[in-house]
Order: structure tokens, then sequence, then C-alpha cells
């Protein structure tokens, strides 16, 4: 079993956010670096260490995970896509 048969549930999950984005006319590259900033926000937000900061980081780290994951998908849309782009998004990644 892959991850494949999921497609389309993730597909109209993401078209309301893929759509956004190119409305506001990001490239794959700007969400990425949005997920990147998300990132950077949620370590602080844990490192203030205070229950309440906790659930900010939480939500944080969980808008970096999607932001990726629209950034895949709005270079799919976009025709883009490429090696190129990978390492870009996947740069975010470890601070996960």
């Amino acid at each position: 079993m892959t991850l494949d048969q999921f497609r389309p549930v993730a597909d109209r999950l993401l078209g309301p956010w893929v759509a956004a984005a190119s409305r506001l006319g990001l490239s794959p590259d700007q969400v990425s670096v949005l997920a990147f900033a998300a990132a950077l926000l949620a370590a602080g937000a844990f490192a203030a260490a205070e229950p309440t900061w906790y659930v900010v980081g939480a939500g944080l780290v969980l808008l970096n995970g999607w932001l990726d994951v629209v950034d895949g998908a709005l270079a799919r849309r976009q025709g883009v896509d490429s090696d190129r782009g990978r390492p870009v998004g996947s740069r975010s990644r470890p601070l996960r």
C-alpha cells in the first residue's frame, strides 16, 4: 500500500490553499520560505518554555508541515516542479 491512493483526497484538501497561493502570486519557493519562517517561529515559541507558547509552537509546526505540502502542490499546478526545487522545500524539514 502506498500513499498515492490518498492523492485524490489530498488534492481536494489542498485545492483551496493552492488556489489562494496562486491568486496571491506566490511561487513554490516563496511558500517554502514561509514554511521555514513558521519553523523558526515555532522554535522561538518552544524556547519560551511556557504552556501557552507550547501550543503556539505546535500550531506553527503544523503550519510548517502544511505549507511544505502546499508548495509541492503549487509547483505541480504551475508546472515548475523539478529536482531544483526539492532542496528549497527540504531545508525546513530538519526543524520539524
